[in-house]
């Protein structure tokens, strides 16, 4: 699992960067042009896809943090909370 999670930040990682790239050429050249209302409904959407991406990459964060934090006392609690229920803990995934 630990590998899968570090492919998919590389992924993430490398998309971000490309995005990026084609934010810097295509600015110049929308200030060139006059802004028509599809071009603004489709910067509206990329913005609004941005913000939900930046907001999963603030939980990862705070789940990083936590887990560094205090790795011997979340292990002790996950492990406590299986034996009392005698079952595994559900897989959740995030994404």
């Amino acid at each position: 699992m630990k590998n899968d999670t570090l492919a998919d930040l590389t992924w993430a990682n490398l998309y971000a960067r490309r995005i990026r790239q084609d934010l810097s050429a295509l600015t110049p050249a929308v200030k060139q042009i006059a802004a028509s209302g599809e071009l603004a409904e489709i910067v509206a959407k990329l913005r609004k896809e941005l913000e939900g991406a930046y907001r999963a990459i603030a939980e990862l964060r705070i789940s990083a943090e936590s887990v560094r934090s205090s790795p011997s006392q979340n292990r002790f609690r996950s492990e406590s909370v299986r034996r009392e229920s005698g079952t595994r803990e559900p897989f959740t995934s995030r994404w």
